[in-house]
């Protein structure tokens, strides 16, 4: 049992860990950045197979494509049944963000595998490898653990239709991803906003549920109903959630309404 564990007590797995620890609770909360949300991918994806390829040898390279396979799974929309299910049970709730970006870490799995096929020498001091296993099952539990939600239930009057929303607002540079217009919730949005903007959050992006009533005088009231983020700075959240949503949702869409207008042809 403690050879199959072996590759968890070398230079390369421990320093995988120790960065995908570091980004998580602390590079994350400093720099809040495009580059400290990939790293614990980057990291993640480089332990993540062999740590599996510890717990169950036989598998062999077959880990590494599994680790691609549920990468993929994980960080697209279809995983969502899947996360709603777990989370129902009230045990420990998780959530991801869906960024396809995210699926450039995916790299990191041949380093792995060229690693693990030369079965490098544990670390030159004991260590035995059911700590770096324990703290690897940390690890990846809780760079999925989900955040906290806030309510800031900012409304803005907007002077466009709604069809001119949902047409403008999938293209604004802030917004990761945009869903919910169905016959089940039509007045419903979740959007997902970039977080390397004013928030202090440890994730790419940060989700949004918005409510949208369009008005007879072709007006749209659209209300910041909720933000699930992962952050520390619990006390100011709110307001730097509100904030960005005013800076890098309303504003643009008021100059691309702008623009829209000054676009038409003068009617004499």
């Amino acid at each position: 049992m403690k050879k199959q564990l072996q590759i968890l007590s070398t230079p390369g797995f421990i320093v995988g860990l120790i960065l995908l620890l570091l980004n998580d609770w602390m590079l994350k909360d400093l720099f809040h950045n495009w580059a400290t949300g990939k790293l614990s991918d980057f990291a993640g994806m480089f332990v993540f197979p062999m740590f599996w390829v510890a717990l169950f040898p036989k598998l062999g390279k077959h880990s590494f494509w599994a680790s691609v396979v549920w990468f993929i799974y994980w960080k697209s929309p279809y995983s969502q049944p899947l996360i709603d299910g777990w989370n129902s049970l009230g045990l420990y709730s998780i959530d991801r963000v869906v960024d396809l970006t995210d699926l450039m870490a995916l790299v990191m799995v041949p380093l792995a595998y060229r690693y693990w096929r030369r079965e490098p020498k544990p670390v030159p001091f004991r260590l035995h490898p059911v700590v770096p296993l324990g703290v690897a099952a940390f690890a990846f539990m809780a760079t999925s653990k989900s955040g906290h939600t806030v309510n800031p239930k900012d409304t803005y009057l907007l002077a466009f239709p709604k069809d001119s929303l949902i047409q403008w607002m999938p293209v604004l540079d802030s917004i990761v991803d945009v869903g919910g217009w169905d016959n089940k919730n039509p007045d419903t949005i979740f959007a997902q906003l970039r977080s390397n903007l004013d928030v202090r959050c440890y994730s790419d992006a940060y989700q949004l549920v918005l409510v949208v009533s369009e008005l007879s005088n072709k007006q749209t009231l659209l209300m910041l109903h909720e933000a699930e983020i992962r952050s520390n700075n619990n006390d100011s959240t709110l307001y730097w959630v509100s904030n960005d949503f005013k800076d890098f949702v309303i504003n643009p869409l008021l100059e691309k309404h702008r623009t829209t207008q000054d676009s038409l042809p003068n009617i004499p």
